[in-house]
């Protein structure tokens, strides 16, 4: 036989070895079975790779790997209907743990019978945690508490002087029945040398002086910063008088020379924040270049 009759043998039977697979829903015929699974996915939108099982559950039919077949006995959908499965296999005397004769035992705050398992009955006091919680509420409060200290008692307020009663674990050195009461003591007793942080107050004089020289520098500047045109009246705090040439530039042997220091052609009107601007430019605002 000449060769190219042999191939055109072969070739016959090849075709002839073939299988052919069909599409399930249209026909189409394919030379592999994977060939048609692919064309009902692309074409209709449906898989229909692997062995149709049915849920143990529900009974809807559903596609699993041919090996899972042959590995489970149970089959199932979802987890939902994995749950329900194993809720209807594994519960009661169906569980494998199942005990028939529980012990019963007797609610130590109802007074109701339930059962335990044997494992538990030596430990197990209520039937229920509303009877755990309510039994501790009544029997474990007050001065049956672990940590009673003798309730709450009367204190006379340091501020006002009215009696409230506080814990004895919150009773300090000074104590005050509001915040407000706190506060207005501390106002009164926790200032000046008083005060915790107090270090001796100002270090530096102004001179005997000062007061009357920063008096006349507001009333010759209207009581206006001199850099924005603030009034004092808009402030929250009053306004500041600020020394153009500091006065450490007036100071010789640690004496201040407080007549040329206060010098009201060295004084100029400022708010707080336009002080902390000028502050060190030894300049007057209107005259900054």
């Amino acid at each position: 036989m000449s060769e190219s009759a042999l191939g055109k043998a072969n070739d016959s039977n090849d075709s002839d070895n073939k299988e052919v697979s069909e599409c399930p829903t249209c026909g189409d015929e394919f030379d592999t079975t994977q060939g048609m699974r692919m064309h009902h996915t692309a074409i209709h939108g449906e898989s229909i790779a692997g062995d149709q099982v049915e849920c143990d559950w529900c009974g809807s039919s559903f596609r699993v790997q041919p090996s899972r077949v042959d590995e489970q006995e149970r089959f199932y959908c979802s987890d939902e209907c994995y749950s329900n499965g194993r809720s209807e296999k594994y519960s009661g005397e169906s569980h494998p743990c199942y005990i028939e004769d529980k012990p019963e035992i007797e609610c130590e705050w109802c007074g109701d019978e339930f059962e335990v398992v044997p494992a538990k009955r030596e430990r197990s006091r209520f039937c229920s945690r509303d009877c755990l919680h309510e039994y501790y509420s009544e029997t474990r409060s007050g001065e049956n508490a672990i940590n009673w200290q003798g309730g709450k008692v009367e204190l006379e307020c340091d501020s006002c002087g009215d009696v409230f009663k506080k814990k004895p674990s919150h009773v300090g050195e000074n104590n005050f029945c509001s915040m407000q009461c706190h506060r207005d003591y501390q106002s009164i007793h926790q200032r000046g040398e008083n005060h915790h942080a107090f270090e001796g107050g100002r270090t530096t004089e102004y001179g005997p002086n000062w007061q009357e020289q920063r008096r006349k520098a507001i009333d010759r500047d209207n009581g206006t910063c001199q850099d924005c045109q603030t009034h004092r009246s808009e402030l929250d705090r009053d306004i500041h008088v600020h020394h153009i040439t500091p006065r450490e530039h007036f100071m010789q042997d640690g004496v201040l020379d407080y007549e040329r220091a206060n010098a009201l052609d060295n004084l100029v009107c400022l708010c707080s924040a336009c002080h902390q601007k000028w502050e060190g430019l030894y300049l007057r605002p209107d005259t900054r270049e």
